[in-house]
């Protein structure tokens, strides 16, 4: 452990409170992180313009979501967080075509054959939150036709992260295990990656990295293909 926050906002029984989406109020963001997410929606949806069938894994924190539901002729979002489900429901809620579920991202095949998507976004650092990256890209290798999209935040650039936490005044630690790791009650542990580290997950999954594309100050866009 390098620092340690103040406040909280969460529950630690583990009872679900509404004030854990405090973390999408981007009104409290840091100057980059608002970029990183106007940044993000405009490179994602060039991106998957011409998508007819979409996943979006970890749904239920994307800032775009009704953007890129709009875009694709099939929409299916997953999450496995209670109340980002109920957020992405929510904001889906005029979407006949939109498909919202509980789903976890490593048992994906199981649910979807070879090739069911076009294309599969995961935004808003989905990869750094939800462990075992290189079998989420596995996952996403099988079911996925054409790209992989990664919205991620890169390595080196820990003191900048920091500050989302400090400004919604909710306790994090900052791990000292080598991946920039920050633990929080909002987002439970959140890592950063280099290039490198996609570039290695990418190929063991039997992709190649397309590009990497710069999100303001924090972030990186990756996009994937076979």
């Amino acid at each position: 452990m390098l620092k340690k926050g103040s406040g909280g906002n969460m529950d630690y029984n583990g009872n679900i409170k509404l004030e854990r989406l405090a973390g999408l109020e981007s009104n409290y963001y840091p100057q980059s992180y608002k970029d990183y997410l106007k940044e993000e929606a405009k490179e994602v949806l060039s991106l998957i313009k011409d998508a007819k069938r979409l996943l979006d894994v970890g749904c239920g924190s994307d800032a775009c979501i009704t953007d890129v539901a709009k875009s694709v002729k099939e929409y299916i979002g997953i999450d496995l967080d209670s109340a980002m489900l109920y957020n992405a429901k929510d904001k889906l809620s005029n979407f006949k075509k939109a498909i919202v579920k509980k789903l976890d991202v490593h048992k994906i095949s199981q649910e979807y054959g070879k090739n069911h998507f076009d294309v599969s976004i995961a935004l808003w650092n989905a990869l750094g939150c939800m462990g075992d990256e290189q079998h989420f890209i596995d996952e996403l290798a099988k079911v996925t036709k054409r790209k992989i999209i990664l919205s991620l935040v890169e390595k080196g650039n820990l003191k900048e992260r920091t500050k989302y936490y400090e400004n919604l005044k909710t306790t994090y630690l900052v791990m000292d295990d080598g991946k920039e790791t920050i633990a929080s009650p909002l987002w439970g542990y959140s890592r950063a990656y280099s290039k490198e580290d996609i570039e290695r997950y990418a190929k063991n999954a039997g992709l190649k990295v397309e590009q990497f594309i710069p999100l303001a100050k924090i972030g990186l866009l990756a996009v994937l293909s076979k």
